[in-house]
C-alpha cells in the first residue's frame, strides 16, 4: 500500500500528468488498500480465535479489535 501511496503522490507532484495516469494510480491505490483492509480482518479474526475473553475485551479497548 505504501509503494501505490507514493507512486500516486509522485504522479500527482507531475504537473504534466495526465487524468488517465492519475486515475490508473488513484485506481491501483485504492485495490491495495482494500487488500490490506481485507488481510487485516483476516489477521484480526485469526487473533481474536486465540484469545481468551479477557483477553479480547482488552485487545478491544486498546483499539486492536474491534
Amino acid at each position: 500500500m505504501a509503494r501505490a501511496l507514493t507512486e500516486l503522490q509522485t504522479t500527482l507532484d507531475n504537473t504534466a500528468a495526465t487524468p488517465e495516469q492519475i486515475s490508473v494510480k488513484l485506481g491501483q491505490y485504492r485495490e491495495a488498500k482494500a487488500k490490506a483492509i481485507a488481510n487485516l480482518a483476516l489477521l484480526r479474526k485469526d487473533l481474536k480465535d486465540l484469545l481468551t475473553s479477557r483477553q479480547e475485551a482488552l485487545m478491544v479497548t486498546y483499539g486492536y479489535l474491534e
